[in-house]
């Protein structure tokens, strides 16, 4: 009866430990393959769309103004060392019963930079996907949504991690400007192809928001590659899940232990008074 009872305790163990193991295999060969994956897509940029919602919120000496719409993006390679941008965006002020339409062209570099006051910067649309946390990336940006503020110094790559878009995860680079008691911006790139999925720019006064912008991708006619549910908890939640399956793996182990080293009990003992 006590061999049986041992011999069952040992295998629930060894089943904790072995479906431990099996789920951080699990997450590190999905973190694995998506690494992979990295050198596997190459988006090209020849003729493509994309199509991102605005929304812009200001409020200076109690007048509150607000427009909201849409921004589309145009690039398109005209020769082998330039690309030409071209930008429509339709806005509207009384939330949508009258719209504004305009539109402007640029020239970007084939390297995504273009000249900006002798200075090489990104366009704010999409930048080299080669990075690392801690890189400065130095980023201008284009009407009428990610040029409102005045950036004396670049953005810094702060995160990889998986944000939520459209009902889909992806993996990206997140950079941000920060300026004391003045500025805020966070832009979120996607990791292969280095687009800008989502933006948000705030500038205080007082410590106050007195103007904010928000900007996400709604379509493109080549969208990113999502990533699994899986890889997205792992990349959001790694450290707490190690942590936690590290401690449930000492707990565990302790637990068998001590019940290795406990001396055996009789389950029937003997009455000494009969």
């Amino acid at each position: 009866m006590k061999q049986k009872s041992s011999l069952q305790h040992n295998r629930s163990f060894l089943k904790v430990i072995s479906g431990l193991v099996i789920i951080l295999g699990l997450l590190f060969l999905a973190s694995g393959n998506h690494s992979l994956s990295q050198g596997l897509f190459n988006q090209q940029v020849d003729t493509q769309a994309r199509t991102y919602q605005l929304q812009v919120h200001s409020s200076y000496d109690n007048i509150t103004r607000s427009f909201y719409g849409t921004q589309q993006l145009t690039l398109k390679i005209s020769n082998s060392s330039s690309i030409q941008g071209h930008l429509l965006w339709n806005l509207t002020w009384d939330n949508g019963k009258t719209w504004y339409a305009e539109n402007a062209s640029y020239i970007y570099f084939i390297n995504r930079t273009y000249q900006y006051a002798g200075l090489t910067c990104y366009t704010a649309w999409w930048i080299h996907p080669a990075v690392q946390i801690g890189d400065q990336i130095q980023i201008d940006g284009d009407v009428p949504a990610t040029n409102n503020f005045l950036r004396l110094a670049p953005f810094i790559v702060t995160d990889l991690l998986s944000l939520e878009v459209n009902q889909q995860h992806y993996l990206c680079w997140q950079l941000t400007y920060n300026s004391p008691n003045y500025q805020h911006e966070t832009y979120y790139y996607e990791y292969h192809t280095g687009i800008l999925l989502s933006a948000t720019s705030v500038q205080f006064e007082a410590h106050q928001p007195v103007h904010e912008v928000w900007l996400e991708l709604q379509t493109a006619d080549q969208l990113p590659p999502p990533i699994s549910p899986l890889l997205h908890f792992w990349t959001n939640y790694n450290s707490t899940l190690i942590a936690f399956i590290g401690a449930t793996t000492v707990t565990l182990l302790g637990y068998y232990l001590l019940q290795r080293i406990r001396p055996p009990q009789d389950p029937f003992p003997l009455n000494s008074g009969q």
